[in-house]
């Protein structure tokens, strides 16, 4: 397997990488969250005992842990990439599945069989070790978070509001029409968008130099604070990239704020233009020392000078 450093992330079933079927305010007729206040759902529980009830995520990682809880008897069925996986959950540990490519976009699926009449399932998260490149496994990283009202971000069309205090962002940039966009350069592995998710959000294009990938960044509830996207690995964290987020059908799109990681230590190949480019700026400053030195030498020996203090 390719080296790689854990990138953590925690996935509420509010974010749009996962669907959950069908939705009700009633857990025998579908999934239900365990609070219905937009402020709440972001992080709320979802259970349900109904039969064909699924959830469906996707992913770029190497592991990815279902935690929630079972109650009475539920006969479930899970799938990761169409291949099913073993059923057997831990105390909170519903789901892992480690070692997968991370080269590749993952889905996981859950659908329920059938139930018992006290059988319950209630899922509280995903925990996914997300991609980055390296060639080692104990690379340093930093990870930071860039706010929606962050001076890097540019803006196109956007309007600003005002969040309630117990948001990451003080502010979220609503674009007004389709084809508004915000941008940016960053020298990251990886990075994640936060921003509300709900029934009026539309889609969202995000661009990465050349990569472009469209998300649904629509829900059945509103939650005012959802993971939007997550990339893929990143290559090359020793120089700039590009990123666009784009509006393409006019619907409510939110940006709240953008998470990044870098891992330091630089692949083979990187670490080796890297070192071309020092070795080139090194050889030219030793070569500009010794024309300096030279320079002196030659003056310091002028024979004119050297009559004149003679004399």
């Amino acid at each position: 397997m390719v080296p790689y450093i854990p990138f953590p992330i925690n996935i509420t079933l509010s974010s749009p990488l996962f669907q959950l079927e069908p939705i009700s305010q009633n857990g025998n007729f579908g999934w239900t969250p365990s609070c219905a206040s937009p402020a709440c759902v972001s992080t709320a529980t979802w259970s349900t005992s109904t039969p064909n009830s699924t959830l469906i995520g996707t992913f770029w990682g190497h592991d990815i842990v279902l935690e929630g809880r079972v109650q009475g008897n539920v006969d479930i069925r899970v799938t990761v990439d169409g291949r099913e996986v073993g059923w057997n959950p831990d105390n909170d540990v519903l789901l892992s599945v480690h070692g997968l490519n991370d080269l590749v976009q993952h889905r996981v699926s859950l659908t329920i069989f059938d139930a018992s009449a006290d059988g319950r399932l209630t899922v509280d998260q995903a925990r996914v070790n997300g991609t980055t490149h390296t060639d080692t496994d104990n690379s340093p990283t930093h990870r930071w978070t860039v706010s929606a009202n962050n001076a890097a971000i540019s803006y196109t069309g956007f309007s600003q509001q005002m969040n309630m205090a117990d948001l990451a962002s003080p502010t979220t940039y609503f674009p007004l029409l389709a084809g508004d966009k915000a941008s940016m350069t960053f020298n990251g592995s990886a990075l994640l968008i936060y921003g509300p998710c709900g029934p009026s959000n539309g889609l969202m294009r995000v661009t990465i130099d050349e990569g472009r990938t469209v998300v649904n960044t629509s829900k059945p509830i509103q939650a005012n604070d959802c993971l939007l996207f997550q990339s893929k690995g990143i290559s090359g964290s020793y120089r700039l990239h590009d990123l666009v987020v784009e509006n393409i059908d006019g619907e409510q799109l939110g940006i709240d704020r953008i998470e990044f990681i870098r891992t330091v230590y630089m692949s083979r190949r990187e670490n080796g233009m890297a070192n071309t480019l020092a070795g080139t700026a090194i050889e030219t400053f030793v070569k500009l020392v010794a024309v300096i030195i030279l320079l002196t030498v030659v003056h310091v020996m002028d024979p004119n000078k050297l009559r004149k203090r003679r004399e």
